[in-house]
């Protein structure tokens, strides 16, 4: 069988970015045909692996590469050209000899260092399958029963979160928390049940849908939880990135709720990437 994708068209000048846009679509496409979950499968309860600290990071790192290049796209932020490098090393000089203040991050600098195309989009979309992936990731932690149990779902969300922080090589999870009471081997069950491709392939903000599943109305208003609304996201995109070409500017966001705005902006982007599940 034949799988037929639509290609949105495209105006960019820069032939190589087109390409590279247009076969991370085709793979995206292709993948969300295709994948059908293997939810039934029965998991192995001998496997050992000796997981070290920031073991997913490898594989998180090249799916990306492949479905969406935003990680790719940071690093080259991050690789200031050695006549930028330069102008940065002289900027306390001009600034007396020119009698202004000195500039953190001249705008040449600026300039210079950030990749000519624009930040690689991301389109956020909900997927069944990964509310489905993780509510089997989160049950695979107890023995027996489910993680919904009363009273002890936020512990099994928290090591869960713990695990993961230590996948992704986390600086203040450096050791693979313990397993809770009652959940021998939950480490390598995770391991074999958590599928962060599936959530890079389909991504949104799955935490904000499951924390306030476990959360009684007081417990929200007592801690302010209040996970923001996709349509609530746009809108605020649209009316803060008015320039979309414009990737330095910054903005106040006290709730820092608003994951699509690193779509364009290269600090809200950073972020977004080593802030990939927030901490409970």
């Amino acid at each position: 069988m034949t799988t037929t994708v639509n290609i949105p068209a495209d105006n960019s000048t820069d032939n190589t970015e087109n390409v590279e846009r247009i076969t991370r679509y085709r793979l995206r496409q292709i993948m969300k045909q295709k994948y059908q979950g293997n939810f039934n499968k029965k998991l192995d309860p001998n496997l050992k692996r000796d997981l070290k600290h920031g073991w997913l990071l490898p594989y998180i790192g090249q799916i990306d590469r492949q479905l969406w290049g935003r990680w790719d796209y940071w690093a080259r932020c991050n690789c200031m050209p050695e006549h930028a490098y330069t102008r940065l090393k002289m900027e306390p000089a001009l600034a007396l000899l020119e009698n202004r203040p000195i500039e953190a991050l001249p705008k040449f600098v600026i300039e210079e260092t950030l990749p000519k195309e624009p930040i690689p989009q991301i389109e956020w979309e909900y997927s069944p399958l990964v509310s489905k992936m993780l509510d089997r990731t989160l049950d695979s932690i107890p023995n027996s029963g489910t993680w919904r149990s009363w009273g002890g779902s936020f512990d099994y969300v928290r090591y869960f979160l713990k695990w993961a922080f230590y996948g992704f090589g986390h600086p203040k999870q450096p050791e693979l928390p313990p397993e809770p009471r009652h959940c021998e081997g939950a480490s390598m069950r995770l391991y074999q049940v958590f599928d962060a491709g599936l959530m890079l392939l389909f991504p949104e903000d799955y935490w904000g849908r499951i924390i306030p599943e476990i959360t009684s109305k007081s417990s929200q208003q007592a801690s302010g939880f209040y996970p923001t609304p996709l349509h609530l996201m746009e809108l605020m995109t649209d009316l803060i990135s008015t320039d979309m070409s414009d990737r330095t500017s910054t903005f106040y966001e006290p709730c820092v709720g608003n994951l699509l705005q690193n779509n364009y902006n290269k600090q809200q982007q950073q972020r977004a990437i080593f802030q990939f599940v927030v901490k409970l």
